[in-house]
This record gives structure tokens, sequence and C-alpha cells, in this order.
């Protein structure tokens, strides 16, 4: 399955360690990548009649019956929730020997999880067949962080990119080993 995902999204890149207490951390080799204080989550994105919710911490729908939701589409039209992405289920991604190579981005890939039977008949809820992909850019022209939704491409695949100097990448110049955009 991971290997099919690699493929079908094209990732050059590795698998990274999730952390187990956070799920706003993840590791490679020597190497910490950490968004908690990227945002003040949840962050907000408005695109195409959608409003766009995405939380690391999961929790974006707090009435929700599925509380690890990481990214929540909800119609701007009829208010209804869809469940985007979930934190359990994420795939971290990055040059795992981040400071031997000359990478500037890792991703973040938060996958809805499929908890009903989606073959005929088939229920048109859309349940389980979203997924949010989630790039980060280090960027040293942009300041702040900042975030933009690219689009909905492929049907169902929600896209992301995060860009900053500071947004959670591996840093040895700091004593926490990673970039704190809170700093």
């Amino acid at each position: 399955m991971i290997l099919f995902l690699l493929c079908f999204f094209g990732v050059k890149a590795s698998l990274l360690v999730r952390d187990k207490n956070n799920p706003c951390v993840a590791y490679g080799n020597a190497s910490t990548f950490n968004i908690t204080s990227l945002f003040n989550w949840p962050v907000q994105v408005t695109e195409g009649g959608y409003i766009y919710n995405l939380d690391c911490r999961g929790g974006v729908f707090p009435n929700a019956t599925t509380v690890n939701i990481a990214v929540g589409q909800q119609s701007s039209r009829t208010g209804i929730h869809y469940n985007a992405g979930e934190v359990t289920g994420a795939l971290w991604f990055a040059e795992f020997n981040w400071f031997r190579g000359s990478s500037s981005t890792f991703q973040i890939m938060y996958p809805a999880s499929q908890t009903k039977v989606i073959y005929p008949p088939y229920d048109a809820d859309g349940e389980g067949i979203r997924v949010s992909h989630l790039t980060f850019v280090v960027d040293k022209t942009v300041p702040k962080p900042t975030i933009e939704m690219l689009g909905e491409k492929p049907y169902t695949e929600y896209n992301f990119v995060i860009r900053g100097k500071c947004i959670g990448q591996p840093d040895r110049s700091t004593e926490k080993g990673y970039c704190d955009p809170a700093l």
C-alpha cells in the first residue's frame, strides 16, 4: 500500500518516523521535523466554495465522531463537513538524511480512513475517498509561514503548500534541532 502511494503521488523522499506522542513531529536520520508551532492551529483556508480546516493535532471538527481529523472540508453552500484526512494515517516524507542532501521540502499526506464498504452499491457521500497532501517549502524570502490551497487535483486529492524560512524543518544551529517558527 505504501509503495502504491509513493508511486501514485510521485513522492521522491523517504518515509519518516512519526513521533509516538506528538502527531506534529516526525524524525529522519539525526533530524527532527516539528510543525507544532507552525501556525495557531487550526488554520483555515477558503478555496473554490469550500472551507478547509487544518490541524496537525487533529480535532478540526469538534463534534465529529472521528476526533483525529487533520484536514476537514466544509461546503460553503451547504455547511456539510467532509473528512479530508486523518492524523492516524499520516505519512511524512522527506530526505531521510536531511543534512547530507540539498532538499528544501518535506511533505505530509493525510488520507481519510475507509470505514464503510465502498464498492457497489456505492454510498456516494464520499467517505474514505479523500486525501490531503501538504508540501512544506523552505523559502528564505518568506519571513512568516504562509499556506495556500493549490486545488483539488486529481479528484478528491487536496493540495496545499506551506512556505516560509522557518517551517519546522531540521536545523542543527538551534538547541531544539529544528527551526521553530514560534521563535
